[in-house]
């Protein structure tokens, strides 16, 4: 009816401009954007100019994803009427959408000064603080809209995610559910819902959220990215490697994605592809947060010691011309950026490399150096018992958690007070214990500054990491001064290069005597090994080899470490086993994927083809499984240069020999330290001949091999629920409070 009333005008007004600028908003809400261009266009010929012309055809352009034409439309509508407060929002989101994030919030501002009870606008407003991480702000802005209009269920997805920036994850839950019973069918709310319970470690309601987003609208680029980063930490790499280019596909420019993918061709042992994702990324956007992850890719198993040598010669060189460069990183979590994980297992000394490293950060990001409040020199001391926090990504089923969970429980709370700090995701029995052993437990948001704030908060005079250099977050969290003693143990068994890391706590059999060569914290050698390790037992039924399709007649030599271990110069120790013993099988699990088995055995068909039919993969074994693989093996073989911690203590913990041969760095001495301490040393090995003797007697002479077993047994109690390393921990602790650290002056 509209529309022909409006070609009756014109048929009688050939040159009304009016009717044509209606007949085009006609055609654009029919779904025919050509038609809506011809007729607003015509009246825009017409009348020379008219504000709400050009802020329609801005509509027509939007919806062509023409932003560039809608973005100039909507900025002659305003210069025509700089009252049009719809012109100016929708401005906004052009801008928004075009990167400029300051000049979207000046345009959401001021359609909100004409128009203050503009819902869409406050919504807008806070959508362009949140992408600039300004979080009370845009909560406000959200608050306000949700205000004018209880019932607007994009404002409640949006606070929802202002609620989560905060670290507030139970009120941004609430609100994205609001959301979503508002709007069932709000792909984004339940993406976001879904990243929520991933931040949780609720993997199995973050995979139904990223399913129902993407049933809604498959060509959700950002819910395929979420998907994949899922299945990444699931360990499932190919199918995590099928999502980040699902979504490339339909967002060619995602640089996240590129990123992310570079990072799963790294962990599948794919360097080359890793480094040509990160090209792409490049070429993108030249950030110095990329460039700086393109210098440092590794691949997880090494052909050869020479191709070793060769790229650790390459992140030298990478190293040394990037500390020429002026870098700047905004944030240097995120995309990329972090620790060097992967050097440690080359085997060599790290400390210049991961100084070097840490400068560059602090050069690049000086707002890493923060210092808390409390720190700040001239600030009185504190009285009362030590406030010292226990920080980790994996106070969860995880070794680190096994290693430390003694010292969080049984710390004297008449001289401490404890709070373990940790970040969501992995809820288990685990992390239930973390939580209960401690005085408070803290769940610190996945944001450095806010991460942060809340340790500040603490007040702290010991901040205790058990590891650093496996994470990013805690990685960057060291550089700051959040107490005044900071210290760090082996959980990543390398220094950190971290200035502002104080101590190194080790133990005098982990350490050779020129270990201070190694670290660049103060090393501090406790008389035992420092951990109050909780022994597990082996549940009934007791598996046989039959249940791990091994067979029974071999010797086994089980290696059941990451492959990643696997250090080429250790191949010649397998080989040599496997002559000498002809009836023995060496054991290995195949790791987090199949290409690392894939490429060891390529390795291992090199260096030792005559005896690598007899290496057998095992898949991975859950926690139960693989303490039934250790017991039913003739010997552990310790791989050298990166030897085994907790696989070693739960070896022990069955009765099981670890062959080992001590190197020169902590990460190949932990075995040694066990057996030191329990004033063993049958199964330490002076050199590699030895270890292969050593191993191949425990393979083929059972009677010294259950002697040696019945050793283990007796003296093992020195290594679990040992009351003396917390007494050690404590004395350290109390000696570097009264000590205090000199603080930095600015």
């Amino acid at each position: 009816e509209a529309e022909r009333v409006y070609r009756d005008i014109l048929r009688r007004d050939p040159n009304h401009a009016d009717a044509w600028h209606l007949l085009g908003v006609l055609a654009h809400t029919a779904g025919q954007p050509g038609q809506a261009l011809d007729y607003i266009g015509h009246a825009l010929k017409l009348i020379g100019g008219h504000p709400s012309y050009y802020f329609n055809l801005g509509e027509v352009y939007r919806s062509l994803n023409q932003h560039d034409k809608a973005r100039d439309c909507y900025r002659e509508a305003v210069r025509l009427n700089p009252r049009h407060a719809a012109a100016h929002n929708n401005l906004g989101t052009m801008l928004q959408e075009q990167g400029d994030l300051p000049g979207a919030e000046a345009c959401y501002r001021r359609a909100l000064q004409i128009r203050p009870n503009y819902a869409l606008a406050q919504n807008n407003l806070g959508a362009a603080l949140l992408a600039r991480k300004r979080w009370p702000e845009a909560r406000a802005c959200l608050e306000e809209a949700l205000r004018l209009d209880p019932a607007y269920a994009e404002a409640h997805n949006n606070l929802g995610s202002a609620w989560q920036g905060e670290g507030d994850l139970v009120r941004a839950r609430a609100c994205f559910q609001q959301a979503l019973r508002l709007k069932p069918n709000h792909a984004t709310a339940h993406h976001n819902l879904g990243t929520l319970y991933h931040r949780h470690g609720q993997l199995a309601e973050a995979q139904a959220c990223f399913r129902e987003a993407l049933r809604l609208k498959p060509d959700f680029a950002e819910a395929h990215y979420s998907t994949g980063a899922l299945l990444k930490e699931m360990m499932k790499f190919d199918e995590a490697q099928a999502c980040f280019e699902r979504a490339l596909r339909l967002k060619r420019d995602y640089v996240e994605a590129l990123s992310m993918l570079a990072t799963v061709f790294e962990l599948q042992g794919k360097p080359a592809e890793a480094a040509a994702a990160m090209r792409k990324a490049l070429a993108l956007k030249p950030a110095d947060e990329l460039r700086l992850k393109a210098s440092f890719i590794f691949p997880t198993i090494y052909p050869s010691v020479e191709e070793l040598h060769r790229q650790r010669n390459r992140v030298r060189e990478n190293l040394a011309r990037l500390a020429q460069e002026k870098l700047t990183l905004e944030d240097p979590g995120h995309p990329a950026g972090g620790p060097l994980f992967f050097l440690a297992y080359q085997g060599l000394n790290d400390r210049a490399i991961q100084a070097d490293l840490a400068a560059l950060y602090a050069r690049a990001a000086p707002d890493l150096g923060y210092v808390a409040p409390h720190c700040v020199p001239g600030t009185a001391a504190r009285t009362g018992p030590i406030r010292i926090g226990f920080l980790s990504t994996f106070f969860y089923h995880h070794t680190i958690a096994k290693l430390n969970l003694g010292y969080i429980r049984h710390l004297s709370r008449a001289d401490f007070h404890v709070t373990a700090f940790r970040f969501a995701g992995h809820e288990d029995a685990m992390a239930a214990a973390v939580r209960q052993a401690a005085d408070e437990a803290v769940t610190l948001p996945a944001d450095l500054e806010a991460a942060r704030q809340q340790i500040a908060q603490r007040q702290l005079d010991v901040l205790f990491f058990t590891d650093i250099g496996m994470n990013p977050l805690t990685y960057f969290l060291a550089f700051a001064r959040l107490a005044p003693v900071q210290c760090v143990t082996w959980g990543h068994p390398v220094t950190t290069g971290i200035p502002t890391v104080d101590y190194f706590l080790s133990s005098t059999h982990l350490e050779p005597e020129d270990a201070e060569d190694h670290y660049t914290e103060r090393l501090i050698r406790l008389p035992h090994l420092n951990t109050y390790y909780h022994p597990p037992r082996l549940s009934a039924p007791i598996k046989t080899r039959r249940d791990f399709g091994l067979p029974e007649d071999s010797h086994l030599y089980v290696c059941p470490q990451t492959l990643f271990k696997i250090h080429p110069e250790f191949d010649p120790l397998l080989a040599g086993i496997l002559r000498a013993d002809p009836k023995g099988l060496v054991v290995f699990l195949a790791g987090m994927h199949p290409h690392w088995a894939e490429l060891l055995t390529q390795r291992l068909r090199r260096s030792m083809p005559a005896e690598v039919n007899r290496v057998r993969f095992l898949p991975q074994q859950s926690g139960e499984d693989f303490l039934h693989l250790e017991h039913v093996a003739d010997a552990l073989l310790d791989p050298i240069h990166f030897g085994g911690g907790n696989t070693s203590l739960e070896a022990f913990a069955v009765g099981t020999p670890v062959v080992t041969l001590a190197g020169q760095f902590l990460r190949s001495r932990i075995t040694y330290a066990c057996y030191r301490q329990m004033g063993l040393d049958e199964c330490i090995a002076r050199d590699a001949e030895d270890y292969v003797r050593i191993a191949v007697r425990l393979g083929t002479d059972p009677a010294w091999r259950q002697q040696v077993r019945a050793r283990i047994e007796g003296a093992r109690h020195v290594l679990f629920e040992n009351p003396a390393t917390v007494r050690e921990l404590e004395g350290f602790l109390i000696e570097a409070v009264k000590r205090g650290r000199a603080m930095p002056s600015d």
